[in-house]
Parts: C-alpha cells; sequence; structure tokens
C-alpha cells in the first residue's frame, strides 16, 4: 500500500480528543481493501480535486506507436501519436451513518465507534466491489456458457479458463498480472477437478494441501462470493459471470468530497490509500441530539480497454 494521506481535517468546537480523523479514515481505507477484491485489482485513479456526485473525469488511453527501419544517413520521423480518453462518471456516492446518542459512552468508548467504523465500511466495500463486478455486462467479450461447469469437458482444450486466455492472448494482453475471479460455486468446481487439483498443472502442490486455487493457466485466481449470478430461461439455468482481465482493463475512481467549516462542532477528515479515498465526520448533532459518525465514498467505474478482459461464464 502506497503511503496514506489527508487533504486536510476540520475540526471546530465540540470535537473530542478521541476522535483522531487521520487516524480514523485511514482505518477506515484499509478495512475496505480488505473486504473488497475488485478495487485491488482494476487500475485506481484518484486526484486532490474537490467533486460532487455526477463529475465526469477524463481517463487517458495513450495512442499508438509504430516499429520503423532505420535507413542509413536518414533521419527517422517519429510518430504522433493520438491519445483518447475514456469518461467515467462519479456516478456513486455511497453513505454508511450511526448515532450514539450516549455523549459520555460516546467520548469514553472510542474502540467501540470505532468498531461501528469498521463494520460501515465493509458494507461499503460489498457495493464497490458489486459495482465493479457488474461491469461484465459491459464486456464484448464473453467466454463459455450459462449453467455449464467450469471443467465439464473431457478436452482439456475446450475449457472455458483456456478460451479466456486465449482470448486476451489473442489481444496481446500483458501476461504479467493476469486476474481471474470466480464465484465459490466456481472454486468448488475447479477443486473437484482432477486438471486443476494435480501439483503439476496448478504448479504449486502446497497451494492444493491448503485447499487454494493459486495460480491457473498465467491467471492469479481470486474467489469472489459477490460475483455477479443470474437466472433465467424455462427450465431456469443460473449463469455466474466470473471475470478474467488485467489491471488496465477497467477503472475505480474517487474524489475527496468536500469537508465541513472549522467552527461548526464537527471533526472530518478525508484520506486516501493506495488510490482509494473516503471522507469521515464525527460530531454532535443537534437535528438527532447524538454523537453522529459518518463515512462516505464518492466513486465512478468503467471499462477502459474492453479488449483486456473478457466475461466468463459457467
Amino acid at each position: 500500500m502506497a503511503d496514506s494521506y489527508t487533504i486536510h481535517n476540520s475540526t471546530g468546537a465540540g470535537g473530542h480528543a478521541t476522535f483522531i480523523p487521520e487516524i480514523w479514515a485511514n482505518e477506515a481505507i484499509g478495512v475496505l481493501h480488505k473486504a473488497a477484491i475488485m478495487p485491488q485489482l482494476v487500475q485506481r485513479n484518484w486526484e486532490k480535486m474537490i467533486a460532487k456526485q455526477g463529475d465526469t473525469i477524463n481517463i487517458p488511453k495513450t495512442g499508438t506507436l509504430t516499429v520503423k527501419d532505420k535507413a542509413i544517413d536518414t533521419v527517422i520521423v517519429p510518430d504522433q501519436p493520438q491519445g483518447s480518453v475514456v469518461q467515467i462518471t462519479l456516478s456513486k456516492h455511497k453513505v454508511v451513518s450511526f448515532l450514539v446518542e450516549d455523549v459520555a459512552q460516546a467520548q469514553s468508548s472510542p474502540d467501540i465507534i470505532l468498531s461501528y467504523v469498521r463494520d460501515g465500511m465493509k458494507k461499503i466495500a460489498k457495493q464497490v466491489d458489486l459495482d465493479l463486478l457488474g461491469m461484465y455486462a459491459s464486456l464484448a467479450n464473453s467466454v463459455g456458457t450459462g449453467g455449464d461447469g467450469m471443467c465439464d469437458s473431457s478436452f482439456l482444450d475446450s475449457l472455458p479458463i483456456l478460451n479466456a486466455k486465449n482470448k486476451l492472448d489473442t489481444n496481446e494482453a500483458d501476461d504479467e498480472g493476469r486476474s481471474l475471479v470466480i464465484h465459490p460455486d466456481a472454486e468448488v468446481e475447479l477443486l473437484r477437478c482432477a486438471k486443476f487439483t494435480s501439483a503439476e498443472r496448478i504448479g504449486n502442490a502446497n497451494a492444493v494441501i491448503q485447499g487454494m486455487i493459486g495460480k491457473i493457466y498465467g491467471f492469479n485466481v481470486f474467489t469472489d462470493p459477490r460475483v455477479i449470478q443470474t437466472t433465467a430461461g424455462t427450465p431456469s439455468v443460473t449463469s455466474t459471470h466470473n471475470m478474467a482481465f488485467i489491471r488496465d482493463a477497467m477503472a475505480l475512481v474517487t474524489r475527496p468530497l468536500p469537508l465541513p467549516a472549522a467552527g461548526q462542532g464537527v471533526q472530518a477528515a478525508y484520506a486516501a490509500v493506495d488510490g482509494i479515498g473516503i471522507r469521515i465526520t464525527y460530531g454532535w448533532s443537534q437535528q438527532y441530539l447524538g454523537t453522529l459518525v459518518t463515512m462516505d465514498m464518492l466513486y465512478g467505474f468503467g471499462v477502459v480497454q474492453d479488449e483486456l478482459a473478457t466475461e466468463l461464464l459457467s
């Protein structure tokens, strides 16, 4: 993780010494990183620019370079690549807040409140993960068949994972950092499949002993219970929308939200860690007559390079 930092904090009358905005915000970010799979695997875009829901962020894409032959005694003509942008809207503003009416408890039990902060961030992490996993519907590439197993075929060359590998290979996706995110149901299928539970295929006997998928055909395999499943047809078929991709295929964009001005009886901070930021506020609420703690996150997401990802149906 990169170093964390706070854009600024806002402290006013009514603040409490037990609440240190930077520490609590950084703690919450740490929970998000641990509780969500997808934000760790896609590219993250963050800048110190205050934003609001509905703002559009331009994610740059590099232009094309070419290889030329160099002739003797002639100058080369450099490329002038025309880059482009992918626009991602900050469409999501997720909020978790809770009230402690007992002021004495709020001041004397910071660990209890911090536990609620951690629980709240787990809820936000789940929503971020679900949004990123939902991008399967925006991908042009898809392999596999809904309702089929991950290793039903007796022929190794027709497995959907190999088809996903072939798709990324054909589109010249980098070999390093390929991720395969699968539902626990798909993980169970793979673990039952001799093709993947032999040490010579998985490449790590220790991984098999521990019941972990590990690395398969160049993919780092992650199990995420939030992988989207849909049911349709008669008779009904449940399709599992696993995803294979590299980091540059998709992006998570976060931007800081404004903090309350000093003197309003609220302590607040905005912190960012490893390209993801959140805001947290703590203070007395005249409306609810208690200590109100709120954490929120403004973000957007989108496909940046469609050819570097594919849905893997099972």
